[in-house]
């Protein structure tokens, strides 16, 4: 596989100290800004390689028919839940969702009067979005979209950036194509997911990777609450509310999330599996 060496995303510093090492590929920390990335990372043709061939759909395909049926009925239910928090900012207006994948989101966006738009990488992913859902979904990167400045009410990014070959570049690009008073929608993995990490631990007697060549889906940044607040800033946005994105269709990460909720209620210390902000421009 080829690879290139990057400098940190955030900072732009080259200077880090490295956490984990699996073959060519490192996870590193900079030690200027305490971003934590994959360095080097894929090429950009092969990473964009990767996810047209949707391993998402490849891992589907090998799951019983109730299996899948079970799946679909709980990944609708977190959609709608994510649905009702964005609401909580926006009632209605134009919603952008980069990393759109099938249209799950926005098909629960568009059913509740929004006008929505998607933008995905993965071929097969573009085709059901719009042929299932009649979404108006862009096969390729946000950057290659060309949206007109200020046309969204609400960019959303959940669990895009964390793929990106450049999240702060993305969240820029955002910025420039939302409203004046538009709304900015991030969700990451937590890199800081303790409790997680504990059960993980615990039940398969080793330590979860950072990264790994063999993942299905491939992570470039590992956010903790203070980097992503920062990348944010960077971008020219204020956020306005962090929380856990507690929204999960696995039972066992559920109670996890649940439990690590109630941590963050308390102590205001996000353990959480995943972050979830909101923010407005600067």
């Amino acid at each position: 596989m080829k690879f290139k060496y990057v400098g940190c995303n955030l900072c732009g510093q080259n200077n880090f100290k490295i956490l984990q090492a699996d073959g060519p590929f490192k996870v590193v920390k900079c030690k200027n800004c305490g971003l934590i990335y994959t360095n080097p990372q894929p090429e950009e043709t092969r990473l964009l390689e990767h996810y047209r061939q949707d391993p998402h759909a490849l891992w589907l395909k090998k799951q019983p028919a109730a299996v899948k049926k079970s799946w679909e009925r709980r990944f609708k239910k977190v959609q709608a839940k994510r649905l009702k928090k964005v609401q909580s900012f926006k009632r209605a207006g134009a919603l952008l969702d980069v990393g759109c994948g099938y249209g799950f989101f926005l098909s629960e966006a568009k059913f509740n009067g929004w006008n929505v738009y998607g933008v995905e990488i993965s071929e097969g992913a573009v085709s059901y979005a719009k042929n299932v859902f009649g979404i108006d979904a862009f096969k390729g990167e946000l950057r290659d979209a060309h949206f007109p400045d200020n046309s969204f009410d609400v960019v959303t990014f959940w669990h895009l950036l964390e793929h990106s070959i450049d999240p702060l570049g993305n969240l820029i690009e955002a910025k420039r194509i939302l409203k004046p008073d538009g709304i900015l929608v991030v969700a990451v993995p937590n890199v800081r997911n303790y409790i997680y990490r504990v059960a993980y631990m615990f039940f398969k007697l080793k330590a979860p990777k950072i990264f790994s060549q063999g993942l299905r889906k491939i992570h470039l940044y590992h956010f903790s609450v203070n980097t992503l607040k920062e990348i944010i800033r960077k971008a020219g946005f204020t956020p306005i509310k962090f929380d856990i994105d507690k929204e999960r269709s696995a039972l066992p990460e559920r109670v996890l999330d649940t439990f690590a909720w109630i941590l963050y209620k308390i102590l205001r210390i996000n353990l959480g599996i995943a972050l979830e902000v909101y923010a407005r421009k600067s």
